[in-house]
């Protein structure tokens, strides 16, 4: 099923600034034994897409920190980012980092991939920021009309 979301949702399944994000507890989740066969299908079917736009998302990122940040002697390959300090050339330099990385967020994809039915996330102990990097994402249940909670002007009607 395709669904359009943009580098910026992509990113925040995978996590920001370090933080673990819903994929990584996905994937982990799907190597145990804990979930059936279908639903280790579905997971993958899911999870297959998002690594994919994300290998294209990485070179991207890579250049951009390559371009504003400094090296880690003690990491090669891991960054430094110039830090926010009012009136700094550094300040200059990230604010340049922060408009391209906003444009990098931006870009709009089209992704086919199954999305989560919430019997399979019920399955997991997600946080409630990992819940809203899958919303779009997820296969809610249709809730019948009866059940629907009524709209507020339907309230202030009574």
């Amino acid at each position: 099923m395709p669904i359009k979301c943009t580098w910026g949702e992509v990113i925040a399944i995978r996590g920001r600034n370090g933080a673990v994000g819903p994929l990584a507890k996905i994937l982990a989740a799907n190597k145990s034994s804990g979930f059936s066969l279908v639903d280790r299908a579905r997971l993958q079917r899911f999870c297959a897409p998002i690594l994919n736009e994300l290998g294209k998302i990485e070179p991207t990122h890579l250049a951009l920190l390559e371009k504003y940040g400094t090296e880690r002697p003690d990491k090669p390959g891991h960054y430094d980012l110039p830090k926010r300090v009012r009136g700094t050339p550094e300040e200059k330099q990230r604010q340049e980092y922060d408009a391209e990385y906003a444009k990098l967020e931006a870009v709009e994809v089209e992704l086919t991939l199954l999305p989560l039915p919430t019997d399979v996330v019920e399955q997991f102990d997600f946080s409630t920021s990992d819940l809203l990097a899958l919303d779009k994402f997820l296969k809610l249940p249709e809730i019948p009309d009866e059940q629907a909670a009524p709209s507020p002007t339907e309230e202030k009607k009574s």
